[in-house]
């Protein structure tokens, strides 16, 4: 031991976690072998210190740094601050009225009031709460043992009374709990039968302990292992305590209606688990599923878009793009050559223009389309279409959501059979999807042009008449003048 801290030295110690606390610097002999495995490795044994704290009985090792010499003095000065002590010359047995302390701060006072009560050695051997007292022996019991008969011995008045407030029915939560979810219909007489008989069993509690004389303090014994789970103890029987009180508040009727949950079983699910398909069968079903609906999807584009169009549309486009590089080309060589009338900007513009007119005319078909015998051909696919058990992700892969989507816009294609697609796509994916003019084959970049201005002028409209209602809100807050004084002021300002 260093000469700072020698053995049964009593010191404050600081551990991580925890403020100072008291305890004794344990003697060498003393130390348990489970605390010799744990110390700790260092140059000099001196480093290293076993102590024993005061209340909980734990053994830790420190170093010297973390540990201060606790005089009897600091002993006695805590125990005056906090209130268990009085100062030297008043009466020991007036104590001052103590504030409600903390677990942490009630559990630091204790230790400090162990270490004036408990003596070193018993310290050491028993722990904080010293040498347990020895159990009673009962001679009635003794004398029984003895004899070896198994008659009934007199009973004291003590013994009788015990007996009387043991027949009295104690309820813990497991029962209380299958009492609440059982028998719902005898909630409000449980509760009385329940709140008369913790009263009487706390009475006879109450007669039961011994009252102690001359009106001091009784010094209660504990061994060192009941000091460890003490604390534990009392707040678990707090705890309970509360919760109890708590459970006696709530209406009982609140609690059996389960908060307006049904509380019956639930309905047997139909689904017999034997007969459900491997991932085989429903990958292979999956695959035959997407085939059939990009075959479906293969009818639907050669109806509304067919090959021949295409071809001949892109060929024409091409043709005309080619035309356009030459002219400007050749209007370019002109230019640089000096022609007499050479080409300016105007006439590029004009040949651009010309050809775009080219472009525009290829939006409209080539050969006039018979929608009578495209409306026949689509409606002999929609049936299928409707009948099938086909999945959202399907239908999106294959591509034949944006076919149908052509379907049901185009003004020229609505049947009663497409109306009962516009049925069919709404209970599928959720939402309607509207006849737009724009898909039309009659709609022009003329008619397009006409409705943006229509739309421009609307929100122009819109802008203004939002406008005046804020200029006319602001004119009827404002409050009115008279114009004679506004004429004064200008006047006045003038002349100045």
């Amino acid at each position: 031991m260093t000469a700072d801290f020698d053995e049964n030295t009593l010191v404050l110690a600081k551990v991580k976690g925890f403020p100072d606390w008291p305890a004794r610097v344990v003697p060498n002999d003393l130390i348990p072998s489970n605390m010799q495995s744990k110390r700790p490795k260092a140059k000099n044994k001196s480093d290293a210190v076993c102590v024993k704290f005061y209340y909980d009985d734990q053994y830790s090792w420190t170093t010297p740094t973390n540990l201060k010499n606790l005089s009897d003095q600091d002993v006695s000065d805590y125990l005056i601050s906090v209130g268990e002590r009085q100062p030297e010359g008043l009466d020991e047995t007036i104590l001052p009225v103590r504030s409600g302390r903390g677990g942490r701060k009630k559990r630091i006072t204790e230790a400090y009031l162990k270490i004036q009560e408990i003596p070193i050695n018993e310290f050491f051997a028993w722990g904080s709460w010293g040498e347990p007292a020895p159990a009673p022996v009962d001679e009635d019991n003794d004398l029984l043992e003895l004899a070896g008969t198994t008659e009934e011995a007199p009973t004291s008045k003590r013994s009788k009374k015990k007996a009387s407030t043991s027949k009295v029915p104690t309820t813990t939560r497991a029962t209380r709990a299958k009492t609440k979810g059982n028998n719902t219909s005898l909630e409000l007489d449980e509760k009385t039968k329940s709140t008369r008989g913790k009263r009487k069993r706390s009475q006879g509690e109450h007669e039961d302990k011994p009252q102690s004389k001359g009106g001091k303090r009784q010094k209660k014994v504990i061994t060192s292992k009941e000091s460890k789970i003490n604390d534990h103890d009392e707040y678990e029987e707090e705890e309970e305590e509360e919760e109890e009180e708590e459970e006696e508040e709530y209406d009982e009727n609140i609690i059996a209606d389960d908060w307006g949950l049904s509380v019956g079983k639930p309905d047997p699910v139909d689904i017999d688990f034997a007969n459900i398909p491997d991932g085989k069968f429903l990958a292979k079903d999956a695959k035959k599923m997407l085939d059939w609906c990009m075959s479906i999807r293969y009818d639907l584009q050669q109806i509304l878009f067919p090959e021949n169009e295409t071809k001949v549309k892109d060929e024409k486009r091409k043709k005309i793009a080619a035309d356009v590089k030459r002219k400007l080309k050749e209007a370019e060589k002109l230019r640089k050559l000096g022609h007499s009338q050479p080409p300016n900007k105007t006439d590029d513009d004009q040949i651009k223009k010309d050809d775009h007119a080219e472009f525009n005319d290829l939006a409209e078909p080539i050969t006039k389309k018979n929608y009578k015998s495209i409306q026949k051909k689509v409606d002999s696919l929609i049936p299928d279409i409707l009948s099938s058990d086909i999945s959202k992700s399907i239908l999106k892969t294959s591509g034949l959501s944006k076919l149908l989507n052509v379907v049901l816009r185009k003004p020229e294609l609505q049947t009663p059979s497409t109306k009962k697609l516009h049925k069919w796509w709404f209970d599928f994916f959720g939402y309607t999807v509207n006849i737009d003019e724009r898909w039309s084959d009659n709609f022009t970049e003329d008619m397009h042009q006409e409705i943006e201005q229509l739309r421009k002028e609307k929100e122009e409209e819109k802008r203004r008449r939002k406008k005046e209602e804020r200029k006319t809100a602001s004119l009827t807050n404002t409050p009115d003048i008279d114009d004679s004084i506004v004429k004064s002021e200008t006047e006045e300002k003038y002349e100045n």
